[in-house]
This record gives C-alpha cells, sequence and structure tokens, in this order.
C-alpha cells in the first residue's frame, strides 16, 4: 500500500491497522505511527476529528505530515495541531 492509500484508508477507517511497504508509516485503529509507536503522527478523536503533531522528527516525517494534513482537510476533518 502506497503512503497516499494508507493514509486515504486511515482516515475511512475501513480497516484495523495498515502499513506501507517499508513499515515506515503505519496505523494501528485511529492512530497513525511515523517510524515506530514512539513517534504518533495523528490521532482520530472523533467522527470527522482527528488531532495532528506538532512534532519535528525527519525530513520523512514532516513529508508524512504535509501528506496527512492534506488527506485530513480533503476528507473533511477538522484539523487540532498539538505535540503528540
Amino acid at each position: 500500500m502506497t503512503n497516499k492509500e494508507l493514509i486515504k484508508s486511515f482516515f475511512k477507517q475501513d480497516r484495523a491497522e495498515g502499513h506501507n511497504p517499508g513499515r515506515s508509516l503505519y496505523f494501528i485503529q485511529g492512530t497513525l505511527y511515523s517510524y515506530g509507536a514512539h513517534f504518533p503522527l495523528a490521532v482520530i478523536t472523533a467522527p470527522n476529528e482527528v488531532t495532528i503533531t506538532t512534532r519535528k522528527y525527519s525530513v520523512t516525517t514532516s513529508k508524512h505530515t504535509s501528506a496527512v494534513c492534506y488527506a485530513a482537510s480533503v476528507a473533511g476533518y477538522t484539523i487540532t495541531r498539538e505535540e503528540l
């Protein structure tokens, strides 16, 4: 599953978990992680509401964060930004 497909699936919540081929981006239930459980990237907090981290980790994680922000907006989610 590509990152784009994975993020889309995360917001649809059409499966309990998923990951990209390198497992650098994955989700379990309503939490999306970048490079491991130590770095939650986004948490679905209510229907159509998501909290996305403000923490920085790497260039790749920054790309993941940008893609998640865009996908959340397209999916109609209300976005909150805070350190997770």
